[in-house]
């Protein structure tokens, strides 16, 4: 709409949503969008968030400092961008001070959209309402198995990883190992010994995060 004044919001599918929660008890909260659009997943994934931090902000989990870390991609910029747009709008009852995590490294060197690093820049903008605190995750974004714990050995990881436990909320997201977009597929064609592998193992998706 002219100049952000209105705007759509998909409305959530209420049976589905109820279904996923039977199905997943251990799920605090589901919500289902009814969309095929990802920026409308993403709006409401930022309105989660917004309630999210404001129970720190009510007993029993009270401070004043929370953080909170992002997976890269594309889904999970759109969501940092909506959220980036409501702490510009409001800043009543959030913690003082929000700390963004990078999780993930960049993986496409083609674009820097979907690098953590990158889009976490949202939150530098000076309207946004609330202090922000932030820690970078400079490192390769795949890695031979045997190298990982020699890479965590390099003084500009070894930060990131000790401040892994001071993370209160992570927003990561998944996909499916047929979907042909997803990070595993583009990494591994279906045709490479990996992908094979995989499928052998009954591998459904990738999940984003450190």
């Amino acid at each position: 709409a002219l100049r952000n004044l209105f705007q759509f919001s998909a409305p959530r599918s209420d049976r589905l949503s109820k279904y996923i929660s039977e199905q997943y008890h251990w799920l605090r909260k589901t919500e289902v969008v009814e969309t095929s659009e990802t920026r409308d997943v993403a709006a409401h994934a930022a309105m989660m968030l917004m309630e999210s931090l404001r129970e720190y902000r009510r007993p029993p989990h009270k401070r004043d400092k929370v953080h909170i870390g992002f997976a890269g991609g594309n889904t999970v910029r759109q969501v940092a961008e909506k959220l980036a747009e409501q702490l510009k709008r409001e800043a009543g009852d959030l913690p003082d001070t929000l700390v963004f995590h990078a999780l993930t490294a960049g993986f496409d060197v083609s674009t820097p959209r979907t690098d953590t690093n990158a889009f976490l820049t949202y939150f530098l903008d000076s309207a946004i309402q609330v202090k922000t605190d932030f820690v970078m995750l400079h490192a390769p974004a795949m890695i031979p198995p045997g190298l990982m714990e020699k890479m965590f050995e390099l003084p500009e990881l070894k930060g990131p990883r000790q401040l892994v436990s001071e993370l209160d909320i992570i927003v990561t997201s998944a996909s499916s190992i047929s979907d042909k977009h997803g990070t595993l597929a583009r990494a591994h064609p279906s045709k490479s010994e990996v992908a094979k592998l995989l499928k052998e193992d009954e591998c459904e998706g990738d999940m984003l995060w450190l």
